[in-house]
Formats: C-alpha cells, structure tokens, sequence
C-alpha cells in the first residue's frame, strides 16, 4: 500500500506539471540491538521500502534523496544520539541538519 501510494503521489504531481523529489526516511538502526527480533524486521522492512523508492524514483524520472545516508555521514556514534531520538525520529538537531541538506540538494537543482 506505501509504494502504491507514492506511484500515486508521484504520477498525481507530474500530471499536474509539478516535479516532486522523494526522500528516504532518516533512520540509524544503532539505537536497536542487532540481536534483537526488531533489529531484523526494521532492517528488512527499511530496505525494502528504500529499493521500492528508488524503483519508484527510477520509474518517473524524479529526483531522490537518501536522507538515512546524508544523516549518518561524517558523524560519530556520539554525534549520532544528538541527530536521533532513535531509529527514526530526529531530534531539533537532526531536524536542522536534514532541513539543510534539503536546501543544499534544492539550490543544486534549480541552478541547472
């Protein structure tokens, strides 16, 4: 149901000569235990959903930016509890950072 409802969005948006950009959801599996049941379901569940978006991005011709990556780049595992209250959920912090790589990405593309 997810990816049917972004082929819908992105489909919906094109139509209406809008260009939408898809951004994979932050997410840092270090606040779940790799032993864990959810470590796995999370895990699987988020790369599943990252594949589909990029299949989604790949099939409209959109822009997609992976925000999970972009988050955990450059950043240690002390950083990292500062960006995220955990796996998925920023923080202010980590909302501030996300909000400037978006800027970042959009001041690229509307210079082209």
């Amino acid at each position: 149901m997810y990816i049917q409802n972004v082929n819908r969005l992105a489909r919906n948006a094109l139509n209406r000569n809008i260009r939408p950009i898809l951004v994979k959801q932050a997410l840092d599996y270090s606040f779940v235990s790799v032993t864990s049941e959810s470590f796995w379901y999370y895990r699987d569940l988020y790369a599943k959903a990252r594949t589909a978006l990029d299949d989604v991005a790949k099939a409209y011709g959109i822009d997609i930016i992976d925000a999970a990556n972009l988050l955990l780049e450059g950043y240690s595992p002390v950083e990292r509890k500062e960006i995220f209250y955990d796996v998925v959920h920023l923080t202010a912090k980590g909302n501030r950072i996300l909000a400037q790589i978006l800027y970042n990405h959009l001041s690229v593309r509307l210079a082209r």
